[in-house]
């Protein structure tokens, strides 16, 4: 395991904590975590633990909603043909599906498309608006994108192709002349929650349109399932509206999945199976949580937009049988092995030019021009992870004579303000606070690469280069309870925002000889304390640890951070399991 910082969150105010456990009778870690998260009286912690789909925010706060259901509206009446775009990403994906898959109820005179990667720039393309014309459609809907493409909506208005923009991204100075404008990021709009994902602000104008049509967002099941694939592949913040809307996609999901998002999961090797026990079929052989959504469903969703087009995912996400799903679902899954290996190849070139092309201790930034452009970022977050600072890859892009990539970087270094401080260096940037991307001239690449690494080693401290882990609680083995694991379940779903508690336990040791080395670096483990009560103890799970086996195997105690998992067993059947995620060496206190 590699050296990390261990950070103990606070622990809250005790009278608080104390107030919680006796009203809502959760045991002392419990109500502990919830202050954590800043739940401080019990409706708020009563919402947090059972959100409803009923506390969602009226769509009607968010600025130009009402002109973006006028437009619909009369696009509808009149049989107009509407247009539905989206960026090539999962986010964007979703918001096309979802918009379709709603709008297709009123019209037939819709379609889709997403702009290929490679020949066509980031945001709303001149290509998409020219295809928009010369096929006779009058509004385009563009989601996941439109907030700086203010040439391009002015080109689409002199050619009286109207466009509506629901997007999520950093707002600059000079707004588009849309028709609409749905963006909560923007400083004249008074919605409450800001951290919506694109295809959450695209759900909030269906939100808005199912109030004119008389339709209950009960009916939405389906559209709640593609925004917590969006909520999860994009990385916002799993608070507030997020929240509520992932944890509902999920709960679907598991019950009823679209035969799009079943087909991936089954490609995925994730399949649903009858129980021998009740008899009944269930979906998945698993109960599917966030996390399988980002790594099992988002990259192969994204892989048709990294080899092919996005268009394909779309096809799937929207499709109705079953079958059908299926045969594009094993494309797709085709699509991904495909990215996988160029995504393996570029990220060793990556790694193999950082031993021996470093600027900077403090930022990354490689180019490679025969790099794709489809997997910058795949690489740009590997490397983030691994080195803990802000990295930026780039390539050659043939069609705009430009060098464009992608940027990714840790919680202490702002992306977005940085780039801000480049923008005179840049063509074209824009994204998240630690997501983005970017082009430039070839002339001007030292100067931004001079600049940018200036100001990370101006921002940064060589402390800020450690990886660290932010740990919720110490804790005892036996205050693990199934009554305790439920209500961690209760805190679901984990992402941004709302991590994974981490847990720290000392005096830990194998509990009897069980431990074994597993795919060369990893550790299969049985852990327990000298006073657990309840069993023998734990089955554990350690990542790249294998450095820690002779100690373990020996008896000698351990100090450990962990999460805790179920893990499906038999039919109903669930084991808990700690994953571990660092270990500190002990020696026995013989005396």
């Amino acid at each position: 395991m590699q050296i990390k910082r261990w950070r103990f969150k606070p622990r809250g105010d005790d009278s608080i904590i104390k107030d919680l456990n006796q009203q809502l009778s959760i045991g002392r870690i419990a109500a502990q975590l919830l202050v954590q998260r800043g739940i401080t009286n019990v409706k708020e912690a009563q919402g947090f633990l059972k959100p409803r789909l009923d506390d969602l925010y009226d769509p009607y706060l968010m600025k130009d909603m009402d002109k973006a259901v006028y437009r619909i509206q009369k696009a509808i009446n009149d049989k107009e043909k509407i247009l539905l775009y989206g960026d090539y990403d999962v986010d964007g994906i979703t918001s096309v599906a979802n918009l379709y898959l709603f709008l297709n109820r009123f019209t037939n005179n819709i379609d889709y498309y997403i702009p290929d990667r490679y020949s066509e720039k980031s945001g709303i393309s001149k290509q998409s608006i020219d295809f928009a014309i010369e096929n006779n459609y009058t509004l385009l809907i563009a989601s996941d994108c439109g907030t700086k493409d203010v040439e391009t909506v002015d080109y689409a208005n002199s050619k009286n192709l109207d466009i509506i923009i629901c997007d999520h991204h950093k707002i600059s100075s000079e707004l588009p002349r849309a028709v609409a404008l749905l963006n909560p990021q923007r400083v004249d709009c008074d919605y409450p929650f800001k951290e919506l994902s694109g295809c959450g602000v695209g759900f909030k104008l269906i939100q808005a349109l199912s109030k004119t049509y008389n339709i209950a967002i009960t009916e939405h099941t389906d559209l709640i399932q593609l925004l917590a694939l969006s909520i999860a592949a994009d990385m916002v913040p799993v608070i507030d509206e997020n929240r509520i809307l992932a944890k509902y996609g999920l709960k679907y999901i598991n019950e009823k999945p679209i035969p799009g998002l079943e087909a991936i999961l089954k490609s995925a090797g994730i399949k649903r199976q009858p129980d021998n026990i009740y008899h009944k079929e269930h979906f998945f052989n698993k109960q599917i949580i966030l996390s399988d959504i980002v790594f099992l469903v988002a990259p192969r969703v994204n892989a048709a937009g990294r080899i092919q087009n996005g268009r394909d995912s779309v096809d799937l996400l929207v499709c109705k049988d079953i079958e059908k799903a299926e045969k594009l679902a094993y494309q797709i899954n085709n699509y991904n092995e495909e990215r996988k290996n160029i995504d393996f190849k570029a990220t060793t070139e990556a790694l193999e030019m950082m031993e021996h092309y470093n600027i900077s201790n403090y930022a990354t930034i490689l180019y490679n021009p025969n790099w794709p452009k489809g997997v910058l970022g795949i690489v740009a977050a590997r490397l983030t992870e691994q080195y803990h600072r802000p990295t930026i890859i780039l390539t050659w892009s043939e069609d705009d004579q430009l060098i464009s990539g992608s940027a990714r970087s840790t919680k202490n270094f702002n992306l977005y303000e940085a780039l801000d401080q480049c923008s005179d260096l840049l063509e074209n940037w824009g994204g998240h606070t630690y997501a983005t991307g970017i082009s430039l001239k070839q002339a001007n690449l030292d100067a931004f690469i001079k600049r940018f690494v200036n100001l990370a080693e101006n921002s940064l401290t060589d402390n800020m280069l450690i990886s660290e882990i932010e740990v919720d609680a110490e804790i005892d083995f036996n205050d693990i309870t199934k009554k305790f694991v439920r209500l961690l379940k209760d805190l679901e779903p984990f992402g941004t925002g709302n991590p994974q508690p981490i847990f720290y336990s000392k005096n830990v040791y194998d509990a009897g000889g069980y431990t074994k080395i597993i795919a060369n670096n990893h550790l299969k483990l049985f852990l327990s304390q000298p006073n657990y009560k309840f069993g023998p103890g734990f089955p554990a799970f350690a990542y790249n640890a294998i450095e820690y086996y002779e100690h373990i195997v020996a008896g000698k105690p351990i100090d450990i951070l962990y999460t805790i998992e179920e893990n499906d067993w038999v039919g109903n059947n669930t084991i808990i399991q700690l994953n571990i995620k660092d270990i500190i060496k002990k020696e026995p206190d013989y005396e």
